[in-house]
């Protein structure tokens, strides 16, 4: 049945966005010794802001024996387009290359080492699509699976305080006329991609070949993935449809005068249904900014960096973040109108990304944030 929300107050969103776009300490220190965040040292112990978990509390590996625990951190970004045609995860919004096919095309992985972590770890990662197949994955050379439906980075290490940035990522014509994403014929590219958002990341990985800012991935999506999300008529409802909660949540709708306006729920439970009508208006097409700034804090309060927060939004400015003002002389001549590529934007619990997209690194990471987002089409 559905009803109405709890609404949080619009006074206070511009103190909610001031503290979101920055990492703070929420927990006192169970260690005192300092960390390394982004080149710089804290005393919390963690990545101060994340709410994240450890990756299914050092769940066993494939011997049945826990793996090792070390001294690191790992964050991951993604997005998932639910389209007419299918579902599209993806890394960025610049499409090099694009397929008629339902993709995964997957996000970036990022690895952040605490202070007295050994540079001269062995590091494995594995990642799995349920349901799906791997085409992407960067850097190459690793471990693909007979069903092609999982990738095995074997061996790399952290390199504390040295940095990476885009000059260490393939172009489209590194590896001769084909390209360097031809891997499977899979006719996209989204490592060429990174160049056009990627900022530079404080530590960089060493494989035997290659240095690399991050890892990347992405595959064909198992075709049963649904959005999380349905909209419903009479009165015009939103109602969360998956096994878990999903938010923060923002709603894109054309107000009575016909200016765009973009409705905000904090969180939306399994099975919860609300009036859209009767959510709080946080935006409306002139306050772009602040509405960038609001995916930024809910970014960051996910568990990401600040570094990697901006990378998301750069990457998704060219269609999914954009401005909708920048369209009306375009597409609507008429006049103002709310013009977004989506219905809904919002994000996926940790636990839901684990099990769509299994994530096993060894030795066990002492943290892992995963952020989901996605976008629903009505």
């Amino acid at each position: 049945m559905t009803h109405r929300p709890r609404r949080s107050p619009l006074y206070l969103l511009p103190a909610l966005l001031a503290l979101g776009c920055q990492i703070t300490a929420d927990e006192e220190a169970t260690d005192a010794s300092p960390v390394v965040v982004d080149g710089a040292l804290t005393d919390d112990g963690a990545v101060n802001g994340s709410d994240a978990q450890p990756l299914d509390a050092l769940r066993p590996d494939a011997h049945g024996e826990p793996p090792m625990e070390s001294g690191f951190d790992v964050h991951e970004w993604g997005l998932i387009r639910f389209l007419p045609s299918g579902a599209d995860l993806s890394t960025s919004g610049y499409g090099f290359f694009v397929e008629d096919d339902i993709t995964a095309d997957k996000p970036l992985i990022y690895f952040h080492p605490q202070a007295g972590f050994d540079p001269n770890t062995e590091i494995s990662a594995r990642i799995s699509i349920e349901g799906g197949r791997m085409r992407e994955m960067w850097p190459d050379g690793g471990e693909i699976s007979e069903d092609r439906a999982a990738y095995t980075w074997p061996s790399f290490k952290i390199q504390p305080n040295v940095p990476c940035g885009v000059e260490d990522v393939p172009t489209l014509g590194t590896f001769g006329d084909a390209g360097f994403c031809g891997q499977f014929m899979s006719g996209v590219c989204e490592t060429a991609e990174m160049h056009a958002y990627l900022s530079e990341t404080p530590h960089c990985l060493a494989f035997d070949h290659v240095k690399a800012p991050v890892l990347l991935y992405n595959a064909y999506t198992n075709p049963q993935h649904t959005a999380p999300i349905v909209f419903e008529a009479s009165p015009r409802s939103v109602r969360n449809v998956s096994g878990g909660p999903v938010g923060p949540l923002w709603i894109a709708a054309e107000g009575g005068s016909g200016l765009g306006i973009l409705y905000r729920l904090d969180t939306l439970a399994a099975g919860e249904a609300v009036e859209v009508d009767s959510l709080a208006v946080a935006f409306n097409t002139q306050a772009h900014q602040d509405f960038i700034a609001d995916v930024r804090a809910a970014l960051i309060d996910a568990g990401l960096a600040g570094n990697e927060a901006d990378d998301f939004i750069n990457a998704w400015r060219p269609n999914v973040l954009r401005d909708p003002n920048m369209d009306y002389d375009s597409a609507y001549p008429g006049g103002p109108m709310l013009y977004t590529p989506w219905s809904a934007l919002g994000f996926y619990s940790q636990d839901a990304v684990d099990q769509l997209y299994p994530l096993e690194i060894n030795p066990a990471p002492a943290r892992v944030a995963r952020v989901m987002g996605f976008t629903v089409n009505e």
